[in-house]
C-alpha cells in the first residue's frame, strides 16, 4: 500500500451509533447528517445506523425524527471505528388555547340561558327597529327610573308640569297635548305600556307616565321603546303611536305604584 493511500484511509473512521428515547426505546427512521451533510445514514427498527468514511476528529451530528426534539451535538473520533449513542426526547407541541362559547338565539346573553323570559326582547331587538336598553345600559345610563330613561332616546322629550305633572313628547307622534292610556274617551291613545307583556290601562290621563316615573331603574332589566307606529311590534298596532315596553327584574307586583 502506498504511504499516502495508508495515510488517508487514516484519516477516516467508521461512525455507528443507536438512537433512544428518554425511556430507552429505540428511535426508527431517524436522519443523521454528518459534518457539512455530504454523510447521511437513517436509523433502523434498532435505532441504530452506520455511517463509513468519516473524517477523524471534531465532527458534527445532527439528528432529526418525526416527533422528536432534533439534536444538534459534536463527536471527537480518534479510532477507526467510533460508536457513539444519542438520546432524542419527545417534541411535544403545544397547541393555542382554544375557548368554546356556546351562542344563545338573537345574541341572548348566557345569564339567561335557563329562562324564556326574556327570549322576545332580544329578538325584537335583533329584527325591529327601536332603541333597546339592556341591564348594562340601564346601569352605565345613571337614570333613577324608566321615565329619565326615556330621555337619553332620541325624538323623545320628558319633563314635569307646575305641580309635579310629568308630560311626554315623541316627535313622531301627531300633536304636543298629552294622550295616554285612561284619558277622556275621544282622546287619541298614542302612548302604549307594558310591563313584563302585559298592557298597562291607567285610570287617569296621566297614569302611564305615573307608572313610568315609579319604575325604578334599579328593578329593571330590559327597556324598549319604540317612535311611531312605523316601528310598533304588532301587539301595540292598534290605538298607539308610540309603545315602552318593560321587563322587570322581579315581578311586576313589586315595582308598580301601589293604589
Amino acid at each position: 500500500m502506498l504511504p499516502a493511500a495508508a495515510n488517508a484511509q487514516a484519516e477516516v473512521a467508521r461512525l455507528s451509533g443507536k438512537i433512544t428515547s428518554p425511556q430507552g426505546l429505540p428511535v426508527v427512521g431517524a436522519e443523521v447528517v454528518i459534518g457539512l451533510g455530504s454523510r447521511r445514514a437513517v436509523s433502523d427498527s434498532g435505532g441504530q445506523f452506520v455511517v463509513d468514511n468519516v473524517l477523524r476528529g471534531s465532527t458534527r451530528v445532527l439528528a432529526r425524527a418525526i416527533g422528536f426534539a432534533p439534536v444538534d451535538t459534536v463527536v471527537i473520533i480518534t479510532a477507526a471505528e467510533h460508536a457513539f449513542a444519542l438520546v432524542m426526547s419527545r417534541n411535544v407541541q403545544v397547541l393555542p388555547r382554544v375557548v368554546t362559547e356556546a351562542e344563545l338565539p338573537y345574541g341572548k346573553p348566557l345569564r339567561y340561558q335557563h329562562t324564556g323570559r326574556f327570549d322576545e326582547f332580544y329578538e325584537r331587538r335583533a329584527k325591529r327597529p327601536g332603541t333597546f336598553f339592556t341591564r348594562e345600559d340601564i346601569e352605565r345610563g345613571g337614570r333613577n327610573n324608566v321615565f329619565e330613561l326615556m330621555s337619553s332616546v332620541p325624538g323623545v322629550v320628558v319633563g314635569t308640569r307646575p305641580g309635579g305633572v310629568p308630560y311626554i313628547r315623541i316627535s313622531r307622534c301627531v300633536g304636543n297635548s298629552i294622550r295616554v292610556d285612561g284619558g277622556p274617551a275621544n282622546a287619541y291613545r298614542w302612548l302604549a305600556l307594558y310591563i313584563n307583556g302585559h298592557r298597562i290601562r291607567g285610570a287617569g290621563g296621566s297614569d302611564v307616565l305615573e307608572y313610568l316615573s315609579q319604575l325604578k331603574a334599579e328593578d329593571v332589566e330590559t327597556v324598549e321603546v319604540y317612535r311611531g307606529t312605523t316601528q310598533l311590534p304588532m301587539e301595540a298596532v292598534g290605538d298607539a303611536c308610540a309603545a315602552v315596553f318593560v321587563t322587570t327584574r322581579f315581578t311586576a307586583g313589586s315595582v308598580l305604584p301601589r293604589r
